[in-house]
């Protein structure tokens, strides 16, 4: 066996369901792609391990850079309970999304790493470069795009993660697979989009993604908020009404008893006024990859809870209108108006008298406007 047959059984033997190889060459499509596509600047300022649009370049970050081996991970394996898929995305609740070297799969990604060394291997990681991932899987012969921009394993549908890693030796290299396998005619991820983040087909604005607004963005724009609904952290809505998803839905999968056992903690109000032993325990195991400040949680739970028109979380709003962060409050305000009623009113006219912060402040004068 060669050396690239070798990685790719290794891959196998370690549950990676699809292992891909290109070559290090620059992502030009990618690269013009993106930077003529509106609300990507985003891209251009992360930090180095988010930057995508320099990770298009391997060699300009790595000279050595001679091949990307891209790993796939069908990462929908186990069921979770429904109250957390109903907030929370699937590929978070799998806990494989840049997982840590403590978890499962990050000792499986590590064990990768670590075999590719012992054939005296170099290997960057996406903690080096952040090679765009969904196209170096296309480009690897190891996934397709599709219309929802998500890329898609033949058998295993869009529920993957891909692991691309960089190493100094020219391999093997996969056929492309560039060619979209979604049926011509179909619209439903577009149609279906909560916030109409699909503009096009292959065209994601991410400005409007309620996951870029779970957790990118510091501020979510007023028009967004009622149609992220109870989504706290990620969405799927895309990948739920994909035909290219069906076999995958139904499978009848063995419970996450891990998740099974957390769930009955996991509420919008525990999440809205939690503790740091709460987030520590029940919050960051799941959802330890972007966010590692609550506040952001918080804030997000206070949109959902808002956006349920439920009053009986008023008590919860109470409490949280008194918490140190003034975007928690601001948003809390907002929920407030969402629910309605004299006594979120009376709330909000309360926690005005008191209100030092002028964002607060401004976005309680507005909710007493609006408030029916």
């Amino acid at each position: 066996m060669s050396i690239t047959s070798d990685i790719k059984a290794y891959g196998a033997y370690l549950g990676y369901c699809k292992v891909g190889i290109t070559t290090a060459e620059p992502f030009d499509d990618y690269i013009e792609l993106t930077g003529n596509r509106k609300n990507y600047e985003f891209l251009k300022i992360a930090a180095p391990k988010f930057n995508a649009i320099a990770g298009a370049n391997p060699k300009a970050l790595a000279p050595s850079a001679k091949s990307i081996i891209v790993l796939i991970l069908d990462y929908k394996q186990k069921a979770a309970p429904e109250n957390l898929t109903n907030i929370i995305g699937d590929v978070y609740l799998s806990r494989c999304y840049t997982p840590p070297a403590h978890s499962v799969n990050g000792a499986r990604l590590r064990l990768m790493i670590e075999y590719l060394e012992s054939l005296g291997l170099d290997v960057k990681t996406d903690k080096d470069i952040a090679i765009p991932a969904r196209a170096a899987a296309a480009r690897a012969g190891a996934a397709t795009i599709g219309k929802n921009t998500l890329a898609y394993v033949n058998g295993v549908g869009s529920y993957i993660i891909i692991y691309p890693l960089v190493v100094d030796k020219a391999l093997e290299y996969d056929e492309p697979t560039l060619q979209s396998k979604c049926p011509a005619g179909c619209t439903r991820c577009k149609d279906q989009c909560p916030t109409q983040a699909l503009v096009d087909a292959y065209h994601l604005d991410p400005a409007l993604c309620i996951s870029y607004n779970n957790w990118i963005a510091r501020e979510v724009p007023p028009e967004l908020r009622e149609k992220m609904g109870s989504r706290i952290h990620g969405c799927d809505k895309c990948q739920r009404v994909c035909p290219r998803n069906t076999a995958k839905h139904n499978q009848i999968l063995p419970k996450d008893e891990f998740l099974e056992a957390i769930s009955k903690d996991i509420t919008l109000p525990a999440i809205l006024n939690m503790d740091d032993s709460f987030f520590e325990s029940r919050i960051h195991p799941i959802m330890y990859n972007y966010i590692t400040k609550p506040k952001l949680f918080r804030r997000n739970a206070a949109i959902a809870i808002g956006n349920s028109r439920n009053s009986d979380y008023l008590p919860d709003l109470e409490t949280a209108m008194k918490r140190p962060e003034d975007m928690v409050r601001e948003y809390c305000a907002w929920a407030l108006e969402q629910i309605g009623g004299n006594e979120a009113r009376n709330l909000l006219q309360s926690c005005l008298a008191v209100e030092t912060a002028d964002n607060v402040k401004a976005q309680i004068r507005s909710s007493l406007q609006n408030i029916f």
